[in-house]
């Protein structure tokens, strides 16, 4: 592939960014699917069947009580999540080769990812933690960095970067892009949910649209069609065909965008600014910090407390907007061996557990000292609260660091292609 911009020909299927609109650039990505229809047609088969076992993967992990058995559960499940991400990288490159005016099979696009999969993987860890660490001190410094790193992932391929030069040529290439980029996504965005969520209308019927729960977790809500008819095997369904298709849709547009840039920018490397990652190691190690003191008490309960068996009743449930109800906390009660009524309130809901009718035992852990303090003896209604401090600790501080070591570059002058 030419080390120089690529000048626009018959055979190509992109333009250059500054020649085209957001809708042009959403027509090439259509067109370059329906090119190699019969390609992306069979990735997207394997990524539907990838969700599928990720999905009773994962809820059959949350269900077993055996240790080794959910071990097994969750690497299985992490293979699975890594063909995904191969399917992705795949779609890439069939996306790389049609745009140029090629043609290429399944066996093509996936011959020689192996390769990539380690920077791409990396890229796409480093653009997450940077994104979230932004999204949770402020929202607008986290869309600037998703929306400047969103093609790092492309250039791993398109390019065969390293994770680090893909970080930065994506902050590069979409220096001064990044309003426009916003709503280009978010017209795609908005193309997709009514591509994906037409079927889902046919089936429920018109025009029955409500919140409703979203299996596995109560306490996640969607905007669906037929809240009152829906089962949660229908919106298993609608979900995996709906992510599969976006996933696609998505990793093509930003090959198409990424090549639009390139031919108006050429090459070159753009490192971040280094403020933020400064505040988010500092935000980071402050947050891990104020998880100790919940550590050691969860500690100290677990080592003293008693079990016993409760009862489970009513979720306290918030209505919305729309008429329907969500659940958002588990209640347990239970009795003390002293014969002492109390009653567990949790901010967390499991499958298995909070959708399980009232009246089902449900094991509990109290303290003998002070019954009043008790936990569902699950490992996530124990453990939960350390775990969400310790993530968000964990996740302020890892894109801190990503941005010391990997994002600081200087610019090179050249790129190469990947070969087909």
């Amino acid at each position: 592939m030419s080390t120089q911009p690529e000048a626009e020909d018959s055979r190509s299927l992109y333009r250059s960014f500054n020649g085209g609109s957001a809708i042009d650039l959403v027509r090439d990505t259509f067109k370059v699917i329906l090119r190699a229809w019969p390609t992306f047609l069979a990735l997207f088969a394997i990524l539907l069947a990838i969700w599928f076992v990720q999905y009773w993967l994962d809820r059959g992990a949350l269900m077993v009580t055996s240790t080794p058995v959910q071990l097994l559960l969750w690497i299985l499940g992490l293979a699975a999540w890594l063909f995904s991400f191969l399917t992705t990288m795949a779609a890439v490159k069939a996306a790389d080769v049609v745009s140029e005016g090629g043609s290429i099979s399944l066996l093509g696009c996936c011959r020689g990812l192996n390769r990539r999969l380690w920077p791409y993987l990396l890229a796409q860890a480093i653009v997450f933690v940077v994104a979230f660490s932004g999204a949770i001190l402020f929202v607008v410094p986290g869309l600037v960095f998703t929306i400047g790193l969103s093609l790092a992932a492309t250039a791993t391929i398109a390019e065969r970067h390293g994770a680090s030069d893909a970080l930065a040529r994506s902050w590069y290439l979409t220096a001064g892009a990044k309003m426009a980029l916003f709503i280009m996504y978010l017209i795609l965005t908005l193309v997709a949910l009514v591509i994906i969520w037409t079927p889902a209308m046919i089936v429920a019927g018109w025009p029955g649209w409500s919140w409703v729960a979203l299996p596995p977790l109560n306490g996640m809500v969607i905007l669906g069609a037929g809240a009152s008819r829906g089962e949660p095997i229908w919106f298993v369904i609608t979900l995996a065909w709906g992510g599969a298709f976006w996933t696609l849709l998505l990793v093509v547009f930003k090959l198409i965008v990424f090549k639009a840039l390139r031919a108006d920018r050429g090459a070159g490397l753009r490192p971040l600014p280094r403020w933020p990652a400064l505040l988010a190691t500092a935000l980071g190690l402050l947050q891990l910090a104020f998880s100790i003191p919940s550590f050691l008490e969860t500690w100290h309960f677990t080592a003293n407390a008693v079990l016993t068996t409760g009862t489970l009743t009513s979720p306290i449930t918030q209505a919305t907007d729309w008429g329907a109800t969500v659940d958002y906390a588990t209640v347990v009660e239970y009795v003390t061996s002293t014969g002492e009524a109390h009653r567990i309130q949790s901010m967390f809901t499991m499958e298995g557990v909070s959708d399980q009718p009232v009246g089902t035992p449900i094991p509990v852990l109290y303290d003998a000292a002070h019954p009043e303090e008790a936990r569902i003896a699950y490992h996530l209604f124990i453990w939960g609260g350390f775990y969400v401090k310790c993530v968000i600790g964990l996740i302020l501080s890892a894109s801190g660091l990503a941005q010391w070591f990997f994002l600081h570059r200087r610019s090179v002058p050249g790129h190469a292609g990947m070969a087909a």
